[in-house]
């Protein structure tokens, strides 16, 4: 389906959960969050109701995503079931790797086509600084686990001013594994994110004094990342340019999402909230066709762009669907 400026619409963001066991500063003002009550969140069998009905709308591509997906029990019962919605083609999964290495089996058995995993530094006392637990090895050991299952591997790192001299070392633990590096521009889902912000010209070039940058036109999944390949003296690895302020992509973006408690959402930075879940739980007589009305809206009615950083997300980022 495409929107009203012609963008067609294909892939969705699910939430699992709002909650993580990690407290990054640019995700969440943790000392404030208070979690959605579990009555409010979908349940399992709800989420697949929804994305039966997206699949028909023309949504192709899924990525399970949270807060932390790994942490709601028993996630397992969906990421076996996606995969079988008819038109569904392609199933993601977004973590921050602390659980990982125990659902290597069950990604595999799900027929998961990839994973992004977030790692924003190689330094230990540095990660629990970031995130607020000491889980660093633990996420490096889940990386290597889902590498060695030959599950496609991405990492996601958020660059700022806390690790913006460590750019060398993980071009180099990404080319160790032969693995995508993904660089994500910071947000303003912080209230003092502009005291941390680095803009992409500057992570440019930190790079360019590694290797050679030289633009790739191949697409490595299915977000709005810009692909270079950074030719070094020991290797060659792709590396990924998330960036949202500095070079806005929205001309492109092709996604919606769907929060825990069940809201559509057009624009990650965006007000615009369009409720399934009380559908799904009223009284109407005839619940999918009410479904489709509304997630047809919401698609149709996704904004053309987003106005950060003149006007911050209205929510969390953990709120939003990764």
């Amino acid at each position: 389906m495409k929107d009203r400026f012609g963008r067609s619409i294909e892939y969705v963001r699910v939430s699992v959960t709002d909650r993580c066991n990690l407290r990054c500063f640019y995700c969440s003002s943790y000392r404030n969050f208070v979690p959605l009550n579990h009555t409010s969140i979908l349940t399992y069998e709800e989420i697949l109701k929804i994305l039966e009905v997206l699949s028909e709308l023309g949504i192709k591509k899924v990525r399970i995503t949270g807060g932390e997906p790994f942490v709601r029990e028993s996630v397992s019962e969906l990421l076996l079931k996606v995969k079988g919605i008819p038109g569904i083609e392609r199933l993601t999964v977004t973590t921050n790797g602390t659980l990982l290495k125990n659902y290597v089996d069950i990604l595999k058995k799900s027929r998961v086509d990839g994973i992004n995993v977030s790692l924003d530094t190689l330094k230990a006392e540095r990660f629990s600084t970031i995130t607020g637990m000491p889980k660093l090895q633990d996420v490096i050991e889940g990386i290597k686990a889902a590498h060695a299952a030959h599950i496609p591997v991405k990492i996601n790192t958020v660059y700022y001013t806390y690790n913006l001299d460590e750019v060398e070392d993980l071009v180099n633990f990404a080319l160790e594994l032969g693995i995508p590096l993904r660089f994500i521009e910071l947000m303003p889902f912080d209230e003092k994110w502009k005291e941390h912000y680095v803009e992409e010209a500057v992570l440019f070039n930190e790079l360019s004094r590694i290797g050679k940058l030289t633009p790739l036109e191949t697409r490595y999944g299915d977000g709005p990342s810009r692909y270079y390949l950074l030719k070094t003296k020991g290797g060659n690895v792709q590396i990924g340019f998330i960036s949202a302020i500095s070079h806005n992509f929205c001309q492109n973006c092709s996604r919606i999402r769907l929060s825990a408690d069940g809201n559509l959402i057009p624009c990650m930075a965006s007000s615009s909230r369009y409720s399934l879940r009380d559908i799904l739980r009223g009284s109407e007589v005839d619940k999918f066709q009410k479904l489709r009305e509304v997630a047809k809206n919401a698609i149709f009615e996704k904004p053309l762009k987003h106005r950060m950083p003149e006007a911050p997300p209205p929510n969390e980022m953990r709120k939003l669907g990764g």
